[in-house]
């Protein structure tokens, strides 16, 4: 996809969880930085602009999100802010918000048979 794009967040995010895998599975540090590099290579990154922050997280309060979910609001208000058509998810749930936007939530299958 020519103009596929990720969050920082979702970079950090594999970082963390890839390097903190049980042994047999986990990456070093290293590995999972050679795999960040490909992924910014092929994909722009995108992140809220700083005077967006706030707004995000006072919209986030009046609707009420709480604990981790704030992470998957993040990436929604992303996703929404950068114009993006499609968002891919094994989550669609923390997503749906975004159909109001136009913006439709797939789960990687269902984009892989439209593919």
């Amino acid at each position: 996809m020519a103009d596929a794009r990720t969050a920082w967040h979702c970079c950090l995010e594999f970082y963390s969880v890839s390097t903190r895998l049980p042994a047999g599975y986990r990456l070093s540090p290293r590995q999972a930085c050679r795999i960040l590099q490909e992924i910014v290579a092929s994909f722009q990154v995108e992140q809220l602009p700083g005077d967006a922050c706030l707004l995000f997280l006072e919209a986030a309060v009046s609707e009420r999100v709480a604990g981790g979910r704030i992470y998957d609001a993040q990436i929604a208000e992303i996703a929404h802010l950068c114009g993006a058509g499609i968002v891919v998810t094994e989550n669609r749930r923390h997503f749906s918000t975004l159909m109001k936007h136009g913006i439709r939530v797939l789960l990687p299958k269902e984009l892989f048979n439209e593919l």
